[in-house]
């Protein structure tokens, strides 16, 4: 139904509203240094998997792969300490809870 999709519009504009900032620095600053090239292997390496992912028919979470790819990016300079290793617990905690607290939610609101 199109109330739905009204929904996740205004869900999606008001984080990237009050979050959308922060979140672009974790991503692009906070997990290692990215620089142009780098960002161009990380935003190349994303785009491929999710295509390939999709005409697979495979679901899949774009901002995951992303980090995913910042990670390998971050990785291929050889010096395992140039990860934020901080950052990444920070990331990978927020995605644990994010599906019991959508859950949570939505028994709420239905």
């Amino acid at each position: 139904p199109a109330w739905i999709l009204f929904l996740g519009g205004v869900g999606i504009s008001t984080g990237l509203t009050f979050f959308g900032q922060p979140v672009m620095e974790t991503v692009g600053k906070k997990i290692t240094s990215l620089v142009p090239t780098k960002g161009f292997c990380v935003e190349l390496g994303t785009a491929l998997t999710v295509l390939v992912a999709s005409e697979l028919g495979l679901p899949l979470s774009t901002t995951h792969t992303l980090i995913g790819c910042i990670v390998a990016v971050g990785l291929s300079s050889g010096d395992k300490n140039i990860l934020n290793g901080k950052v990444l617990r920070n990331i990978m905690f927020s995605w644990g809870v994010t599906l019991p607290v959508s859950a949570l939610v939505t028994v709420i609101c239905y």
